[in-house]
């Protein structure tokens, strides 16, 4: 199979923001309220995102909701460990030179 003819489809990214649709908004929002009140002390400090299969959205999943935790004013780290197709680096346009999370495994940086 010739590289033209594989599938190189690149998903957009819809992110949470002042031009995203209310409701899309209001979805993220209220998934983090839940989040919050399973975590019964409030003190939650990892949440991992995952699925069995590719292309379901883990990647949109997981940067929304990162950046709507952080817009209620928690900290927040969001890590792409996916090692073979990172795909956050580019959603966010981090730069490649940039440390990533081998280089802090191997430390390396």
């Amino acid at each position: 199979m010739s590289k033209a003819s594989k599938n190189t489809s690149r998903r957009k990214l819809f992110t949470v923001g002042s031009d995203a649709p209310f409701q899309f908004v209001e979805a993220y929002k209220s998934l983090r309220t839940n989040l919050e009140f399973l975590s019964s002390a409030g003190n939650c400090k990892t949440i991992l995102i995952t699925s069995s299969v590719p292309e379901e959205g883990k990647t949109n999943v997981a940067v929304n909701l990162a950046m709507t935790i952080a817009a209620s004013g928690k900290r927040v780290v969001l890590v792409d460990c996916d090692l073979r197709k990172a795909t956050i680096s580019r959603y966010l346009r981090i730069p490649r030179n940039h440390a990533g999370l081998t280089n802090v495994i191997t430390s390396k940086d």
